[in-house]
């Protein structure tokens, strides 16, 4: 904006002094009003062209001819006599004699002749600098008042933000008050997106909170009807597990809060990736132990470049619902490049469609044919590893695995 600035008062200097000159040359002429005249050239000028014109003329003639010349000139012409020459002390004047003649003639400027001459001149000045001020003060309000509009604009969109109106839309364009509008326009639109993710969120939390709620509420009442110990530690290890079901889910939410909370990248380390992966293959294998989760594939040394914590985590979450999903088999496979590390995670369950790819990294998201107790997980296990993979610069898509079911690939900024 400091620029722009710049640029107008330039702009209107400029002006300024344009409209002085073209004002100048209107009223006058450059030539005869801005600078002063030469007096003293004009005067030799004159004095070259009366010395061959008085040429053996007498001194009656010489007045004569001088007289007719005086209206006409703003020089004041004297005929001097001869005698009288050696009496005339310097001045601004100019003495010339013409051949053959006894006389001196003298010109010099008129002073009330010169005087209302530059009085003349000030004036068509001032009248110039006053006409130039006021077309400078039109070009000035031609060129600030658009931006003053846009101002009033851009303020009263801010002023309806302000009042939670969030659909309110700034004016764009392509000088620097309208980018300002687009920047203002994309930072409420994801405003709105946020809004909108947390209204979602927190309903889908109230409605996955209701179901392991109300199977314990309806547990309490069947407990106080249990007819037997043996039905009563029936129902206790029921709610037991709808405790611990809602445990889980608190847990994972947390953990989707605090990744969605992280703007910056994560401090990183080269991880040897199977030293990450044989400990989440104990720790994920009792979910569904007739399922073979097979590394082979990773070849020694095989490195990524991340922080192990998060990394970690994101390959839990996606290795537990490879084996949830799994039929038999689990596949994890490992490329590199210069520029990229890959890692895919394949199992031979029943896959995922093509319309689902993108939705399933949303929160609370469950395709239908998963949404049985024993799979369903929490919904928040994919988000967060998506969301983990990106704030490493990374990315985690969704495909169709050689396996028959899901492939899952991580791909990771390379090692430098």
């Amino acid at each position: 904006m400091t620029r722009f600035y710049l640029r107008v008062l330039l702009l209107m200097l400029l002006t300024f002094l344009v409209s002085i000159v073209l004002i100048l040359s209107g009223i006058g002429g450059l030539e005869k009003i801005y600078f002063r005249p030469n007096f003293a050239t004009e005067m030799q000028a004159l004095a070259g062209s009366l010395q061959s014109r008085l040429e053996g003329k007498s001194i009656e003639e010489a007045r004569e001819e001088v007289a007719k010349l005086e209206d006409r000139l703003i020089f004041q012409m004297d005929v001097i006599e001869a005698p009288r020459a050696a009496q005339i002390t310097p001045t601004n004047a100019v003495f010339f004699r013409p051949k053959g003649a006894g006389y001196l003639l003298r010109l010099q400027p008129d002073a009330a002749l010169v005087q209302s001459f530059q009085q003349k001149q000030g004036a068509r000045i001032i009248i110039a600098l006053m006409l130039s001020g006021i077309v400078t003060a039109l070009a000035g309000l031609f060129v600030v008042w658009p931006l003053l509009r846009k101002l009033r604009l851009q303020e009263a969109t801010l002023m309806r933000i302000a009042e939670g109106d969030l659909a309110a839309q700034a004016p764009e364009g392509s000088d620097a008050l309208g980018k300002l509008g687009q920047r203002l326009n994309q930072m409420t639109a994801r405003i709105r997106e946020l809004l909108t993710a947390q209204r979602e969120l927190v309903h889908a939390v109230s409605h996955e909170m209701r179901t392991p709620t109300a199977r314990i509420g309806f547990g309490l009442e069947m407990l106080a009807d249990a007819a037997s110990g043996e039905e009563r530690e029936k129902r206790i290890a029921a709610m037991q597990d709808d405790l611990a079901e809602m445990d889980g889910l608190l847990d994972e939410l947390l953990g989707f809060l605090r990744f969605e909370q992280v703007l910056e990248a994560p401090v990183t380390e080269r991880l040897d990736l199977r030293a990450l992966l044989d400990p989440l293959e104990v720790k994920v294998q009792p979910f569904a132990p007739e399922v073979a989760i097979d590394t082979a594939a990773i070849p020694p040394g095989a490195t990524v470049t991340a922080n192990g914590h998060h990394f970690s985590r994101a390959l839990e979450n996606l290795l537990r619902n490879a084996v949830r999903h799994a039929r038999s088999k689990v596949a994890v496979r490992f490329e590199t490049n210069p520029a990229t590390t890959t890692i895919h995670i394949d199992d031979d369950g029943p896959g995922i469609p093509e319309a689902d790819r993108q939705r399933i990294f949303e929160p609370f998201v469950r395709l239908d044919s998963s949404r049985v107790r024993k799979t369903g997980g929490t919904g928040l296990g994919l988000a967060i590893a998506h969301r983990i993979c990106k704030i490493h610069r990374g990315s985690l898509t969704a495909g169709e695995s050689p396996e028959g079911g899901a492939r899952f690939t991580i791909r990771m900024p390379s090692c430098d």
